[in-house]
């Protein structure tokens, strides 16, 4: 890769990756608050019913309480590991060889 080429992608894959951990730290923060407020016990009527394993403890969420834990775990996982292939690849590892 040329040097003005990785002048360029080196802020993009910093970002991205500063990114992955502030929705890691914000999804560990939101499950934190999670487990210390939400029911543990079916609730129809307020409508926590998706039950969550929280390290042997199970909660119930709501629906847009479960899609939200879904989306930044999963959505800061993948950018993590993105951002992680993208440096190999794009930086071309000495370790890595053709």
């Amino acid at each position: 890769m040329r040097p003005h080429q990785i002048k360029i992608w080196s802020p993009i894959a910093k970002s991205l990756l500063w990114l992955s951990v502030a929705g890691g730290v914000a999804w560990g923060g939101l499950m934190d608050y999670y487990y210390r407020t939400l029911p543990q016990i079916p609730d129809a009527a307020t409508g926590h019913i998706y039950p969550y394993n929280f390290h042997g403890f199970v909660i119930y969420e709501t629906h847009g309480q479960f899609t939200l834990e879904n989306v930044l775990s999963s959505s800061s996982m993948y950018l993590f590991c993105l951002v992680f292939l993208f440096g190999v690849w794009k930086l071309k590892w000495p370790a890595i060889k053709k």
